[in-house]
């Protein structure tokens, strides 16, 4: 069971996540001149609505900073609360990010900084997913089969992967639009099991329904029958 703030914090993971996709398709259409398939999305940036690039990359990290209290509430074992943590880290780089642009051309410090903490994102992303999925799916009750949960955390890992391999052959861009979108599916998967599970307040509120149901439908003692005369 989770409390109704730990639902609220996983509301802002997933309209975070539907906006983070919304804009990332929406950029397609509106700058086609920038390369897919070999771009990076950062660079959208310096193009038409190019503002929407810096306040996705902080929704990204809000959305991350939420579902990372979510799940350090929810959860109790170390490994989770490490995950949690690491999941943090990640949403903050994302936020900082926000206010450092790639750059245009040349190189700048700005630029710099939005290389690095691009870098420490990607790097600790995969590991927070491996170390919280199962854990908040068992605290959900979404633990069964428990091959899944895994499954949807080594998908992270795989993208992951796959950027390193696109770098290398020429197809970044496409490699790194697989690999944020796959990222935001994760946070809202898991943020839409912390949304649906049954939360304290209702469980509470049952419990006293129940508790009036059961006074109300018993019946008073009856006395011993009297003789008759």
């Amino acid at each position: 069971m989770v409390s109704r703030s730990t639902r609220v914090l996983a509301a802002i993971t997933l309209a975070c996540a539907g906006l983070d996709l919304v804009v990332l398709a929406g950029f397609h259409l509106i700058q086609p001149e920038i390369d897919p398939l070999t771009s990076a999305t950062s660079e959208y940036v310096h193009g038409k609505a190019g503002a929407m690039s810096s306040v996705t990359s902080a929704a990204v990290g809000l959305g991350a900073v939420s579902l990372a209290v979510a799940v350090w509430r929810i959860t109790v074992t170390v490994s989770a609360r490490v995950g949690a943590g690491l999941l943090a880290v990640f949403g903050l780089a994302k936020l900082a990010q926000s206010f450092f642009p790639i750059d245009a051309g040349g190189a700048t410090t700005t630029g710099l900084m939005h290389n690095l903490l691009g870098n420490l994102a990607f790097l600790v992303l995969p590991v927070a997913a491996i170390l919280i999925t199962p854990a908040a799916a068992r605290a959900c009750g979404r633990g069964q089969p428990g091959w899944w949960p895994r499954l949807a955390a080594w998908l992270i890992v795989l993208t992951s992967v796959l950027v390193l391999v696109g770098d290398g052959v020429g197809l970044f861009g496409l490699a790194q639009r697989i690999y944020l979108v796959s990222a935001a599916l994760w946070t809202a998967l898991v943020a839409s099991w912390l949304w649906s599970a049954r939360s304290r307040d209702q469980a509470a509120q049952n419990q006293v329904g129940d508790a009036g149901q059961n006074s109300g439908g018993q019946q008073a003692p009856q006395g011993p029958s009297g003789s008759g005369l």
